[in-house]
């Protein structure tokens, strides 16, 4: 929990989720583990090549104005966190997300 309340006055939670992007091009799926989602406050999140980082590093979601299909999308449901990708070319980028939500 944060010490942050959301429009409602219900408190804010915050967890982050780790994984390898292993799909492409499609989602890549991770379980986030939170029961009770109610309202999703934020979504957003980082990828990069290594830990610690060699090559290249980004936001998530990404858009690649140079190469849209390189872009990552990202979504929530109610079981796990999805990174999408369109092709293969961040195959193996570990990826970070952040859920901010309420109960």
């Amino acid at each position: 929990q944060t010490s942050f309340t959301w429009l409602d006055g219900k408190p804010i939670y915050t967890k982050t989720v780790t994984g390898t992007l292993t799909v492409g091009p499609g989602p890549n799926p991770i379980a986030h583990g939170i029961t009770g989602l109610r309202t999703l406050v934020g979504l957003h999140g980082t990828a990069q090549n290594a830990t610690p980082l060699t090559v290249f590093g980004f936001p998530l979601p990404y858009n690649d104005p140079a190469t849209p299909a390189n872009g990552l999308g990202l979504f929530i449901d109610l079981t796990n966190v999805y990174v999408s990708t369109g092709n293969a070319t961040w195959l193996g980028y570990t990826f970070y997300v952040t859920i901010e939500y309420t109960k």
